[in-house]
């Protein structure tokens, strides 16, 4: 990574171990800025306190009814400020992020699901129907909103959930298979999201 530095604006390379964790990014911001609009434009008026209060009400209610240290954690939401908590509440648990967008076809999200084997899934009010049609029994689902459990669920990430070792992320083969741990490209500050593209067969890929 770089950023610009000097007097002549000539690009500085930061190491990886000198730049913040992600899940600290809205806290930093948060210290110096606790009253000024988090998000604007925007329908409503937020502050980046409510950002943080709510990013570790989501955090402490995964890390209670899961243990989401290097696993998947799905998101499924439409975009909102509660969005944005739930991404950060995801990485300051110590996830990975996947995202699931409501829009999708439910075919596509279902393999999505299957396929990435979340931890746990914070929901959206406005899509916890669609959550039952999601082969989700068993993982827990936070709402978005209150951050309470959604139903009765337990889960045990050593058995429910996809992990990533420390400091890897998983890649996929041609053929969708996960490739092993030594096969893993390295992250320094492990895996932050888990992405899925179509993919040349029209499957879907992590």
């Amino acid at each position: 990574r770089s950023r610009s530095g000097g007097s002549r604006g000539v690009p500085v390379l930061v190491p990886h171990s000198n730049l913040p964790a992600m899940d600290g990014v809205c806290d930093q911001r948060h210290s110096g800025t606790a009253l000024i609009d988090a998000t604007a434009p925007a329908a409503r008026s937020l502050t980046f306190d409510w950002l943080r209060r709510h990013t570790s009400l989501l955090a402490d209610a995964l890390q209670r009814h899961a243990s989401p240290r290097q696993a998947v954690v799905g998101l499924l939401s439409e975009r909102s400020a509660e969005q944005v908590c739930g991404v950060f509440a995801i990485w300051r648990a110590g996830g990975v992020y996947l995202p699931l967008d409501p829009t999708d076809p439910e075919s596509r999200l279902a393999c999505v699901v299957e396929d990435a084997r979340p931890a746990a899934l914070l929901v959206a009010a406005a899509c916890e129907a669609a959550t039952s049609r999601l082969h989700t029994v068993g993982v827990p689902r936070v709402q978005l909103e209150s951050g309470r459990l959604l139903g009765a669920a337990s889960s045990n990430l050593a058995e429910n959930g996809r992990t990533l070792p420390e400091g890897e992320s998983t890649t996929r083969s041609t053929t969708g298979s996960a490739h092993s741990a030594g096969g893993c490209r390295r992250l320094m500050a492990g895996c932050c999201y888990l992405l899925y593209t179509s993919g040349s067969t029209g499957e879907s890929k992590g």
